[in-house]
């Protein structure tokens, strides 16, 4: 069986699904799988899996990125989503493409002993391998990011 997630039941359904290039020129893999996006929180490595935050996140959305291997996993109200990019280009211009699409929400909010609300967010630059081709929308000027972005 070929390791697509790790995680053999949606392994063994994309082993199967035909593969078609994406909007960035990837090739995709689709399925539909009547689940939830907990599936993959609680069954992806996340040694090689990074989730990225976005507005969508919920519990019929989740996006999940590996660098290692060159990988995306969308899951989006049942249909999964698995893109195997060819090189470090082709990866970067595919997050690129996800964090142009998806809107970044906070990580968390802090709320200090005054009320003052201060969100953090991820730092969708080190989803990037090289860091000359990180585009991202900035986040609001209102929030923190302890890694710099």
């Amino acid at each position: 069986m070929t390791d697509f997630t790790g995680i053999p039941r949606i392994d063994r359904l994309l082993a199967d699904a035909e593969e078609t290039p994406n909007q960035s020129g990837n090739p995709t893999r689709r399925i539909f799988l009547h689940a939830d996006r907990y599936l993959f929180d609680f069954n992806i490595n996340l040694g090689d899996w990074e989730h990225l935050d976005t507005e969508n996140d919920a519990w019929y959305f989740g996006v999940w990125l590996n660098k290692t291997r060159l990988r995306s996993l969308q899951y989006v109200e049942g249909d999964v989503y698995f893109t195997q990019c060819a090189d470090a280009e082709a990866y970067d211009a595919e997050i690129a493409a996800l964090c142009a699409f998806y809107e970044a929400a906070p990580s968390m909010v802090a709320i200090d002993e005054d009320g003052k609300a201060t969100a953090y967010y991820q730092n969708r630059r080190s989803l990037f391998i090289d860091p000359a081709r990180a585009t991202v929308p900035p986040i609001p000027e209102t929030a923190v990011n302890p890694e710099g972005e």
